[in-house]
């Protein structure tokens, strides 16, 4: 059934139904109760329809029955996607609380990070839901992006740094996978500036930044060093700077575009940060419309 907004945007109280994944990366254990506990303190009539990972999707076909103005999601990333990807641009707007390890999602809804309680209550006083873009992988919507490569573990080494954990580099590093020339991805494209066509060592399909967007919406980023100095040049440089600043790569506009894998039947990538792994290449295309959000505009 099609969501038929209701006038929440001029009444005092929103009524939420939330999803809450207490198995999540830093949701806590008694998660359902402080989150009941946060609504009654504002006076915010809600409904907790599931609090565990393997009735997300009998939650999902629920999703479409309840009659609310906004889903709440308190869980990591795979969670809050799941259910933007149910619900759709058409559906009550989802309000992600961040309750994962990398929270990307919740960032890019909400113009950054913050305790939980904050997202919720200044989502719901702001009232402002929007529509988001993704990008297609194959048959699957991503809201930040995906990384195909040898290259795509520096992003968990790039996490490493970030919480200090320098001791536990080398392993998480594996110069051996992550530094290898021998896997090749050969690219076609439609790219803002016409047709392309490329080949790359690591490739990154990102969702723009800007949300509004109507088509080559893709930050396309590829690297392909020519040797192995230049691609430990890249790999380190990748560590600690954004990649379209990084010497080495290349970042394009683009609309849709094919990958296939020249040398090898699989490559190991992420989707929005979770790992797969990608048999035989894969299609991407720009999804201007792909969710409904309430953010709580931080940024």
């Amino acid at each position: 059934m099609a969501f038929r907004p209701s006038p929440f945007l001029c009444e005092r109280h929103m009524k939420l139904t939330a999803i809450i994944n207490t198995h999540s990366g830093s949701v806590p254990d008694n998660g359902v109760e402080l989150f009941r506990a946060e609504m009654d303190a504002h006076g915010w009539p809600c409904s907790v329809i599931s609090d565990a990972p393997d009735s997300l999707s009998e939650s999902l076909e629920r999703c479409r029955e309840e009659d609310c103005d906004a889903f709440v999601v308190w869980g990591g990333d795979g969670t809050v996607s799941s259910v933007m990807q149910a619900l759709g641009p058409d559906g009550p707007p989802v309000l992600p609380l961040p309750g994962g390890t990398m929270n990307m999602l919740h960032q890019r809804v909400h113009g950054g990070i913050a305790d939980w309680q904050t997202c919720l209550v200044e989502a719901v006083l702001r009232r402002r839901p929007e529509i988001i873009p993704a990008v297609r992988v194959n048959d699957k919507l991503v809201f930040i992006g995906a990384m195909i490569g040898r290259l795509t573990g520096l992003a968990k080494a790039r996490e490493t740094i970030r919480d200090g954990d320098l001791a536990s580099l080398p392993e998480t590093l594996d110069l051996q996978d992550n530094l290898d020339l021998t896997s090749s991805i050969k690219l076609s494209y439609d790219g803002e500036d016409g047709p392309g066509r490329d080949s790359a060592t690591a490739l990154g399909v990102f969702v723009t930044e800007d949300k509004r967007k109507p088509e080559f919406g893709i930050d396309l980023v590829t690297s392909d060093p020519q040797n192995l100095s230049e691609l430990v040049s890249i790999g380190f440089q990748a560590l600690t700077k954004r990649l379209s600043e990084t010497p080495g790569v290349s970042v394009r506009a683009v609309q849709s575009g094919r990958a296939d894998f020249a040398d090898t039947d699989s490559l190991p990538g992420t989707l929005d940060g979770e790992p797969v792994n990608f048999s035989g290449g894969l299609t991407f295309e720009y999804v201007p419309r792909a969710a409904r959000v309430l953010g709580a505009g931080l940024s």
